[in-house]
């Protein structure tokens, strides 16, 4: 072998370190992007079920304010109708003593 095919041989023994080289490298990228790929989907959907437990607790909250807040109107309205009828039936009875006294007289 002359010094030009040894130079040769060396020059392609570099290339082909240097493309199995290039080409781990890539492999590598991939796998890490795949792998940050995965992760990033995992974090999105913990986000995500987060989110929705999250969502789910203030419609029970919100839920059971108004539920609070029909209660508290239902009462109200009892009070308010209870007091209307004390007040029909005392305007009732002036009322009656009132046309009782006029038909008596």
């Amino acid at each position: 072998m002359t010094g030009r095919e040894t130079q040769i041989q060396k020059n392609q023994e570099s290339r082909e370190k240097a493309v199995n080289a290039y080409e781990q490298g890539i492999n590598e990228i991939e796998e890490n992007l795949k792998a940050a790929k995965a992760l990033s989907d995992k974090i999105r959907e913990e986000l995500e079920k987060e989110a929705l437990q999250e969502k789910k607790r203030l419609l029970e909250e919100i839920n059971a304010e108004c539920a609070r807040q029909v209660e508290k109107a239902k009462k109200q309205l009892k009070e308010k109708i209870k007091s209307s009828k004390r007040e029909l039936e005392s305007e009732t009875e002036v009322l009656a003593e009132k046309i009782e006294k006029r038909l008596l007289h």
